[in-house]
C-alpha cells in the first residue's frame, strides 16, 4: 500500500508559467519477504556439510562449488534445494530441505531439474517448510521456469519433449 509523504510539495515554475497540480509525492512500500519455518524439527538429521553445495549463475548456466572441494561441479540432476535467508542457495540430491538449512527457516524450499548446468524447471515441492507460488520470486530462481508442485507431479514437464523426442 502506497505511503504518503508528509514532505512539502517542491513548486518549480517559470514566470507566467500555470500552476502545477499540488498532489502528495507518494512512495512505495518496501515489501517484506516472507520467511517459512520447518513444520517438522524432528526432520533435522547430522550429516556432513561439506557435501552439501552452493548455487551460482553463470551466464544462462548455473555451477555448484562445495566447501570440501576445488573448483565448479555442473549441476546435471534433480536437486533439493533451499533459499536461505541471506540469499544463499543450498542443494543436494539426497539431503532432504530441513537438513539443508539446519531446520531454520528459509525463504523458499523446492526441487529443481539441471540437464548440462542449464535449469530445465524448478518447483515448490517441499513437505517441511511448504511454501507457496506467490512468493515464488523468493527463490532467487527464474519464475518463468517454476511449476507448481501440483503440476510436476501431474505430469506437466515432460524431459523427452525438452530434447526434442515427442
Amino acid at each position: 500500500m502506497p505511503i504518503r509523504s508528509r514532505l512539502p510539495m517542491v513548486r518549480n515554475r517559470l514566470p507566467g508559467a500555470p500552476a502545477p497540480r499540488s498532489t502528495p509525492v507518494v512512495l512505495q512500500a518496501k515489501s517484506v519477504p516472507r520467511l517459512y519455518p520447518n513444520l517438522n524439527p524432528r526432520a533435522v538429521i547430522e550429516v556432513n556439510r561439506n557435501e552439501i553445495a552452493t548455487l551460482h549463475p553463470f551466464f544462462d548456466h548455473y555451477r555448484l562449488t562445495r566447501p570440501d572441494m576445488r573448483g565448479q561441479m555442473m549441476p546435471n540432476s534433480k536437486y533439493i534445494f533451499v533459499t536461505e535467508s541471506t540469499g544463499a542457495i543450498r542443494m543436494h540430491t539426497r539431503y532432504r530441505h530441513p537438513v539443508l538449512a539446519e531446520g531454520k527457516p528459509v525463504l523458499y524450499a523446492g526441487e529443481a531439474q539441471f540437464r548440462h548446468g542449464k535449469l530445465e524447471w524448478w518447483s515448490n515441492a517441499s513437505g517441511n517448510y511448504k511454501p507457496d507460488r506467490q512468493h515464488a520470486q523468493q527463490a532467487g530462481m527464474p519464475v518463468e521456469q517454476f511449476l507448481t508442485h501440483e503440476k510436476v507431479r501431474a505430469g506437466a514437464f515432460h524431459p523427452l519433449k525438452n530434447r526434442g523426442g515427442g
